[in-house]
């Protein structure tokens, strides 16, 4: 008897759960795709730092925007750096009232006279308009008027030359302008005359603070500022430049004789 062949099905593989399932690869990108890709992030990259552009613009404009609110200021050793009430004081600068504008132009003014006489005019960048140079008095009022000492950096830099005619005039000007109490005065002078240096016990003003102090007065009293240095300053310079020729005339006649 012949015997039955049993052919036999191959067993299909069990799949293990406990086998992690095989990772099939993402196609190859196409040179298209990568191409595409970097132009996508290249354009991203463009528009970031445009927004960051945008946004530095914009603090810039507001830091320009005239701000007229007061302004409160912490001079001495503060608390912050262990000192006591005793070692500093506050003071409120704001829009400045009649009288004390009249002491600040005042001052402005003797100081202003002052370095005229010793230089001859060439005080402020004006020796071409005060000097013996500066032409007829239509010639002389029209370099007046391309002059603008209404903006913080003309306005510090006829200060700091001023100072080098009277060493405390800056000084002066903040007490002014902090509306000082006199009580206080000897004491707010030391402290706006040595700067700022913690490190030996120096607590005065530092340099942000000082460009701060004169942007704020402009932008607190603009109108009044811009009509004492573009009316007021100028007629007086040209006065005391005419006095002061006609003196060295007299005295020159007076040689010759």
């Amino acid at each position: 008897m012949a015997e039955a062949t049993i052919e036999k099905t191959p067993a299909e593989p069990v799949e293990d759960d406990a086998q992690p399932a095989k990772k099939r690869r993402p196609p190859k990108a196409t040179v298209q795709d990568q191409a595409a890709q970097v132009e996508q992030e290249r354009a991203e990259k463009a528009e970031r730092k445009r927004e960051e552009e945008m946004e530095e613009a914009r603090k810039a404009l507001e830091a320009l925007e005239p701000s007229v609110a007061p302004v409160r200021w912490m001079i001495g050793k503060t608390p912050e750096y262990g000192g006591n009430e005793k070692q500093y004081s506050i003071y409120v600068q704001d829009k400045l009232p009649w009288m004390q504008r009249q002491r600040f132009f005042a001052l402005v003014s003797r100081t202003f006279s002052n370095a005229l006489k010793q230089s001859g005019g060439d005080v402020g960048g004006m020796g071409d308009i005060f000097g013996d140079e500066g032409g007829s008095l239509i010639e002389r009022g029209r370099k007046l008027t391309q002059r603008d000492l209404t903006d913080a950096a003309q306005f510090m830099s006829l200060a700091f030359e001023l100072v080098g005619y009277s060493a405390d005039f800056l000084v002066e000007v903040y007490l002014i302008l902090l509306d000082v109490p006199r009580a206080e005065h000897e004491w707010a002078r030391t402290r706006f005359g040595e700067g700022w240096d913690p490190e030996r016990e120096k607590w005065g003003l530092k340099d942000e603070d000082n460009e701060k102090i004169i942007q704020t007065f402009i932008d607190q009293n603009y109108e009044e500022i811009r009509r004492f240095f573009v009316v007021t300053l100028p007629a007086m310079g040209r006065r005391i430049a005419l006095h002061e020729r006609s003196k060295d005339r007299e005295s020159k006649s007076d040689q010759s004789k």
